[in-house]
């Protein structure tokens, strides 16, 4: 039997896959932005109530653009985080859902965006830098962290053979060198 530990916080389990992704796919950002996706993948073991994970990224901008007004900008930051939750580490549901992951990064990095200049009015700090930075950050280099996500979702969940499969059949329609990278440490490519 494997033994199971518990922990309290799990946000140095993620600090160290988030750090090692980012050498990894050669990202060099914030320490508030790195920070960030930290507290993201750390959000995201706890279930949250809205939106739902399942939902519809259409159905989430619905969502948060029928808020009030005081609702949107928090609201907007949950599309983005959603979004960029599943172009990181759910890039083949999105494809077997027949979104495009362009699509789900553009509508996260717009919801960030909207975020950014939400919060220009606001006095709002991640670890000391405006928040609005943050997300602005967040939307213009939206794929970038995509990536990171993806790769500490590599690092930290096991992957069957249907999911390597598909990693190939995505690389010889794209070639992407990320995923030749990623392929070549499986010993596929």
């Amino acid at each position: 039997m494997v033994a199971v530990s518990t922990v309290q916080d799990v946000r140095p389990y993620f600090q160290e896959h988030v750090s090692a992704a980012m050498r990894s796919v050669d990202v060099d950002t914030r320490e508030e932005t790195a920070g960030y996706l930290v507290g993201l993948l750390a959000d995201f073991v706890l279930v949250p109530d809205e939106p739902n994970l399942d939902a519809p990224l259409a159905s989430v901008l619905s969502w948060a653009l029928s808020g009030r007004p005081d609702e949107r900008v928090n609201r907007m930051r949950c599309l983005g985080d959603l979004a960029l939750f599943r172009c990181g580490f759910f890039p083949d549901q999105l494809e077997r859902r027949g979104v495009d992951e362009r699509y789900a990064a553009a509508l996260g990095g717009r919801a960030y965006d909207a975020v950014a200049s939400g919060d220009r009015r606001a006095s709002d700090t991640v670890n000391g830098l405006a928040a609005s930075e943050v997300f602005a950050e967040l939307a213009a280099r939206f794929l970038l962290f995509a990536q990171v996500l993806d790769e500490v979702r590599e690092r930290t969940a096991m992957q069957t053979h249907s999911e390597l499969t598909r990693m190939y059949t995505r690389f010889r329609m794209g070639g992407s060198p990320r995923l030749a990278r990623r392929l070549a440490r499986r010993g596929l490519c």
